[in-house]
């Protein structure tokens, strides 16, 4: 009798969490996390036991098996798989214990299932991880704006103090950037939009270009031009690309206007990126069908600049250093199979914010990436896991 009540609530429990699409909204205030969140371990917290754990235990068999079935997973699988079986002719340098390299290749995992499942499941996952990112952006822009104003160095400061963890001005700015992305992705795409929510995006993609702008984030700001540029192009608003190459063009002018001598966008260019990426490339041709393995020297020395910097700051370039042609591949396939399925269903709106959403996770690795498997870390996990997992999740058809 206690066995069939605790089975029949079991049931009804997990009824609900599918029903009621539980797992989206989690999985949004996860995402969220990157903007709002002042603490790491509240942030992993969040992962674990509201995104995770349920997800773990309410699953069935079958979800499980198309999971395991999806291109995606495979390719993802297959690539940490070898990185980690490069240990073996790795160098043993590494800083971090193999065991936690494997545990966050399984997390990884576990998070693009969870990624892939929301989207199969619920039909709005897009205009609801939207809807939380933008909430979250608009807070973190007005709380740090009106909180420290007049104790930063003008509103870039506050930018390079007072978001993610207060610490880290780019990764501060990967989970802001995304929010701004989405929305203006969603904005222009979905016709369907509530006049609360089309305000709601509108004013989310004003304030983060705006605050993106003023701390000179040139990355995201570029991968974020990126997405909308590619989501015009697929649907053929080719004036709105004139106008975004307009309005490129003011902000290099203000830029210059705003920063003064020696810190406007065009004086600072790329920061030596091709000069580090040539320097990247020299010690990988020495190895480049099996790479140097996970566990090898990440800084690069550049001898035209004189300086060391601690990573290739490309992802690709970060798998053919530690993974040779073999990671390399697995990498471009990822990211390929996930274009070309996306693209195929281009005539859903919802493919065209992906194929956005793709364009700007791959500028953003390709110049700030410094890590494949390794922690809960916003450049990989959200800006380039989510909508990689967004494009594959069509091909699991998990939604009842």
């Amino acid at each position: 009798m206690l066995t069939q009540v605790v089975r029949e609530g079991f049931s009804n429990v997990r009824r609900f969490y599918w029903d009621r699409n539980l797992l989206t909204w989690l999985v949004a205030i996860f995402a969220s996390g990157f903007i709002v969140f002042s603490s790491s371990r509240l942030h992993r917290d969040v992962l674990y036991f509201a995104v995770f754990l349920p997800f773990l235990v309410f699953s069935t068999r079958e979800q499980w098996r198309l999971i395991l079935q999806n291109t995606g997973i495979r390719l993802l699988a297959a690539l940490f798989l070898f990185l980690l079986l490069s240990l073996a002719w790795g160098p043993g340098e590494d800083q971090i214990d193999p065991f936690d390299r494997f545990r966050w290749a399984v997390l990884s995992l576990i998070y693009f299932s969870v990624v892939l499942v929301a989207a199969s499941e619920d039909s709005r996952v897009l205009v609801k991880l939207g809807l939380v990112l933008s909430i979250a952006a608009c807070a973190a822009v007005l709380w740090s704006s009106f909180q420290f104003y007049g104790t930063a160095n003008g509103l870039q400061g506050r930018v390079y103090n007072h978001l993610f963890y207060s610490d880290n001005p780019i990764r501060g700015s990967v989970g802001l950037a995304f929010a701004g992305a989405l929305a203006g992705l969603l904005l222009f795409t979905e016709k369907s939009l509530s006049p609360w929510m089309k305000a709601l995006f509108g004013a989310t993609f004003v304030f983060v270009v705006l605050f993106l702008f003023l701390g000179q984030s040139r990355g995201l700001l570029l991968a974020l031009g990126a997405a909308m540029g590619v989501a015009f192009i697929v649907h053929g608003r080719l004036k709105w690309i004139a106008l975004g190459a307009i309005a490129v063009g003011i902000a290099l002018i203000a830029s210059e206007l705003l920063f003064g001598p020696g810190r406007s966008f065009i004086e600072r260019g790329a920061t030596y990126r091709l000069d580090i990426w040539q320097a990247a490339l020299l010690p990988g041709l020495e190895a480049p069908f099996f790479g140097h393995g996970l566990s090898v020297e990440r800084e690069i020395f550049v001898e035209s600049v004189g300086k060391t910097f601690y990573s290739p700051h490309n992802l690709f370039l970060v798998a053919f250093l530690l993974g040779g042609l073999v990671a390399l591949a697995l990498l471009v396939l990822l990211v390929v199979f996930a274009v070309s399925r996306a693209y195929r269903h281009r005539r859903d709106w919802e493919y065209r914010v992906v194929l956005g959403l793709i364009a700007f996770g791959v500028i953003n690795v390709s110049l700030t990436g410094h890590e494949i498997i390794y922690r809960v870390e916003p450049h990989v996990w959200v800006s380039f896991f989510l909508p990689l997992a967004l494009a594959y999740s069509g091909q699991t058809s998990l939604r009842r």
